[in-house]
């Protein structure tokens, strides 16, 4: 029984850890899985800043439907996913998908043409 409270002792598992029989499994110590979910959550920020923010990309969008330019693009420094419409009174001309820089969300109209820019920041969020 000595040996038993030794072990314990130089371990440094808790003592509901080790039993006269068994010890606890290495991946079931509570410290051990606080590290492991923290190393797991540090790579997939340090992932997704070294992938950058993906977005849907298409020079023109008629009905909803990319008709030209479909693909994707990777946003630099100060972009974000853009989806801009335009719009004649209220009937949906056509839309474009891209990176655009410093993108502000906005709402403009000149004559009969209504133009809206929507931007987001997750991947591929500016979908058509």
């Amino acid at each position: 029984m000595q040996y038993l409270s030794f072990i314990k002792q130089a371990s440094g598992y808790p003592f509901q850890c080790l039993t006269r029989h068994t010890l606890c499994h290495p991946n079931k110590h509570p410290l051990r899985k606080m590290n492991t979910l923290l190393l797991m959550s540090l790579s997939l920020l340090y992932l997704k800043e070294v992938m950058g923010l993906r977005c849907n990309t298409c020079t023109t969008t008629k009905e909803w439907k990319c008709t030209a330019g479909q693909g994707t693009c990777v946003a630099k420094k100060d972009e974000l996913c853009s989806t801009t419409s335009y719009y004649s009174g209220e009937k949906h001309m056509y839309s474009e998908q891209r990176c655009k820089y410093k993108c502000r969300e906005e709402v403009s109209s000149k004559d009969n043409m209504l133009t809206a820019t929507l931007c987001c920041d997750k991947n591929f969020c500016n979908i058509f």
